[in-house]
């Protein structure tokens, strides 16, 4: 049941005593992909009623999004990969550098590595708006059920409504904001 990735060849090996078809009904690995996601500006996006599973970055990622709804999708074992050194990460669902008119409704989120819902960015004058996030369901995430990470020294959000979810297991809201 050990195994090893060698990151030079791109390759995992696994150990076993005897066959591993014989063993494992089922082997599963995740790529570092986002399973959904744009790395651009993206605008007029409906995601809606999908169930998004078993990748080991973000579940969804927009950069640069606006006018994005996402409506009542499951979301589920997401995230793990190493991001850089030994920092893992895995989002269910973010918005990275920009997020105006976002909607995020009736979405069952869980087994998350990271944060199931968040908002992020690092440029010096991070703007967002009218972000909205209701009737979520999260539960057995690692770090929180919604989450805003924006580390500019001028970052704003305005407009940010987040009411009606259930979150569970664990941390409920984080906002981080970094001024140095």
């Amino acid at each position: 049941g050990e195994y090893w990735y060698d990151s030079t060849n791109d390759s995992v090996y696994l150990y076993s005593t005897s066959n591993p078809a014989s063993y494992y009904t089922t082997i599963e690995l995740c790529y570092k992909i986002n399973i959904i996601g744009a790395a651009s500006t993206v605008s007029d996006v409906v995601i809606e009623n999908i169930h998004i599973s078993h990748g080991s970055a973000h579940g969804i990622n927009f950069t640069d999004g606006s006018n994005i709804t996402i409506r009542e999708c499951e979301i589920s074992y997401i995230g793990g990969s190493f991001l850089s050194g030994t920092t893992r990460y895995g989002n269910g669902i973010q918005f990275y550098s920009g997020a105006d008119n976002i909607i995020v409704e009736r979405c069952k989120i869980y087994e998350i590595f990271d944060s199931c819902i968040t908002p992020q960015g690092s440029d010096a004058s991070e703007e967002m708006n009218n972000i909205i996030i209701r009737n979520n369901l999260c539960y057995n995430f690692g770090k929180n059920g919604f989450e805003i990470f924006l580390s500019g020294d001028n970052s704003i959000v305005n407009s940010l409504h987040v009411f009606n979810n259930t979150f569970y297991d664990i941390i409920v809201v984080s906002i981080t904001y970094n001024t140095s």
